[in-house]
């Protein structure tokens, strides 16, 4: 399981002056909510991105996004999905109603 703590760790361990905040998992992505501390740099956490990675075991380099109006930085992973996605599902439709088109 993600944890805030787990995450501030690895941030402290790598000497990057921040605090998570939160930890969303939506569908097939993790994110970390990140608040940098006076002084501190968003490149100090894109510089360390692969060995965040690694410390958090996931399967693949994060996305680091600069929130500006909410005043974080997002560390983002994609994650496997746990089932497949049926494309052919989307593209069945039996409420269509029936008729032509007005």
């Amino acid at each position: 399981m993600d944890t805030i703590q787990e995450f501030n760790h690895i941030l402290s361990s790598f000497n990057i002056k921040a605090s998570c905040l939160s930890v969303n998992k939506v569908d097939n992505y993790v994110y970390y909510d990140v608040k940098l501390h006076p002084h501190a740099k968003v490149k100090e956490i894109q510089k360390y991105s692969d060995e965040i990675s690694l410390a958090l075991k996931k399967p693949g380099k994060p996305s680091v996004k600069v929130l500006h109006e909410l005043g974080i930085v997002r560390v983002e992973f994609a994650t496997p999905r746990e089932s497949p996605l049926r494309l052919f599902d989307f593209f069945t439709n039996d409420n269509v109603p029936e008729g032509g088109l007005v």
